[in-house]
């Protein structure tokens, strides 16, 4: 309902602190796909601006003084600018004979700002298309994407060396477990709350780094499965090392989880190392996979009943990024799976239940939707350099059979129409509790993609599924939240707290008013 496009900058410091209202957010939701492209007929239409960019020419009048006007461009430019003009003529004729009546949106702009118009300029004039791909499938992307990381390393132990200090702690005390068939990339690094009877350390990490001896398995409150991100192209397991601290002295177990990335495997190669280390971790360490719905679990409610201060929270898969996205994928396929067994009726066959669960699931401004993300991405002027296209299958196609919130959207239309049963009481019960984070002011993951997902979810029968978003957050701030300390770790902490420890559903996080 916004009128006055100076409305952001009227705001009061501590109104711009509690909005969720930002200059950044403002563009994000009106970025593509959900305003028309750049630079198209359709945007100069709703943005009220001339495609030669020296005016409003909306005002459809057939003067020729418009044509005058831009004789003097460019030629490709006034090639466009006739593109545009023969557009909107064909408009005018479908009985739209009075474009100055049409309203206007008060913020949408004809061409992106200026961040995007530099990457947009770097895309299309220095670096051509096959350079971008030959970087993007050679693996150089990932080398300096992770070679950017490495190197701020040093600076980020010489600005906070309390922070280093922990990451080395923890490296110390750090179990590190190999899965799948031996690619460098697969690793665990788990780490294991200390007991009362164990020495432990300030930190509260288990002070064995070679057994779990010392790991009592009482006072483990749960296990957090968390998978990095990346870009679907780069990222490992020790980069995100510092993640664990706050959940080890909750204790809480945190197996951080390396995976294959591009050019090494596609989205579908991430989702498999995503199950195997989870079923790995189920054999090796089933105490810590111990599910909310087992019986000792309902042994430990019964005791948060009678005030007892120990809880559980089962196992909660965690994802940031590109992370959330695959984490999210795999919930769902496991979910298809059990669908199917269901319409099958080998359900209760246990024996050949090759399925994973999770008790809750936590996504970090995470991707839901690819084909819209890669809409958000050709915007930027980054779609072609980015892993994300060949790794969920260059096609449209593919790209919605990788959207996670689209695929439990078609299998809940397919169950209803294959059974005549509302499938709303099956997924209530197949998906688990769902946390989505966002930071409003995240410029490489757009807010929007946080709340389309949980639309979808909720329409498809999720019955907890809440929403949470940070003003004045970016995109890498709510990860780091969990390493330096910030509102996205206290948030996740008081839902699983308030929400997953003590079966209280809807538990208030702080969610802001102003949602």
């Amino acid at each position: 309902s916004l009128t006055d496009s100076s409305l952001y900058s009227e705001l009061s410091k501590q109104e711009k602190e509690e909005s969720l209202l930002s200059e950044t957010s403002l563009r994000a939701s009106l970025a593509p796909p959900r305003a028309p492209p750049y630079f198209t007929a359709n945007r100069s239409l709703y943005a009220k601006k001339d495609p030669s960019g020296e005016g409003m020419a909306l005002h459809h009048h057939h003067d020729h003084r418009h044509h005058n006007r831009n004789q003097g461009l460019h030629p490709q430019k006034r090639d466009n600018f006739k593109y545009f003009h023969n557009v909107l003529t064909k408009i005018h004729k479908a009985n739209f004979s009075n474009f100055h009546l049409i309203h206007h949106h008060p913020h949408l702009s004809f061409s992106p700002e200026s961040p995007d118009q530099i990457t947009r300029y770097i895309s299309s004039h220095i670096m051509p298309l096959g350079m971008q791909n030959k970087l993007r499938d050679n693996g150089t992307f990932r080398s300096l994407s992770d070679m950017a990381v490495t190197s701020s390393v040093p600076c980020m132990g010489i600005v906070n060396p309390r922070a280093a200090m922990n990451f080395l702690f923890l490296t110390k005390h750090m179990i590190q477990l190999d899965y799948g068939f031996g690619h460098p990339s697969q690793k665990i690094h788990l780490f294991l709350p200390s007991s009362p009877e164990s020495p432990g350390d300030i930190n509260g990490i288990s002070a064995s780094s070679s057994d779990n001896n010392h790991v009592n398995e009482k006072s483990v409150k749960g296990l957090v499965f968390f998978v990095h991100g990346g870009a679907w192209g780069s990222g490992c397991a020790w980069m995100y090392r510092l993640v664990a601290l706050p959940f080890v002295k909750a204790n809480i177990a945190v197996a951080i989880v390396g995976y294959r990335t591009y050019p090494d495997g596609n989205v579908q190669d991430q989702v498999d190392d995503l199950y195997s280390a989870a079923r790995m971790l189920q054999m090796k360490y089933p105490h810590l996979w111990q599910r909310r719905g087992d019986s000792k679990r309902n042994e430990q409610k019964e005791e948060i009943s009678r005030g007892s201060s120990q809880s559980s929270f089962g196992v909660c898969l965690m994802g940031h990024s590109s992370g959330a996205h695959i984490s999210m994928l795999l919930m769902v396929q496991q979910v298809e799976k059990k669908v199917m067994n269901l319409m099958s009726g080998s359900q209760g066959d246990k024996g050949n239940d090759d399925t994973i669960s999770f008790d809750s699931f936590i996504g970090l401004s995470g991707v839901y939707n690819i084909q819209h993300h890669f809409d958000y991405e050709a915007g930027r002027g980054v779609e072609e350099i980015s892993p994300m296209k060949p790794a969920c299958g260059y096609t449209r196609e593919a790209f919605d059979y990788y959207s996670p919130a689209l695929r439990i959207h078609r299998l809940t239309k397919m169950y209803n129409d294959s059974t005549g049963i509302n499938a709303d009481s099956i997924m209530s019960e197949l998906i688990p509790p769902v946390l989505l984070v966002h930071g409003m002011d995240d410029e490489t993951v757009p807010f929007t993609s946080t709340s389309e997902a949980a639309r979808i979810m909720r329409s498809c029968g999720a019955q907890y599924c809440s929403e949470y978003y940070l003003s004045e957050t970016g995109h890498t701030d709510v990860i780091m939240h969990f390493m330096m300390g910030g509102r996205s770790k206290d948030a996740v902490m008081r839902w699983l707290e308030g929400e997953v420890f003590h079966g209280n559903k809807q538990a208030d996080i702080g969610l802001p008013s102003k949602l």
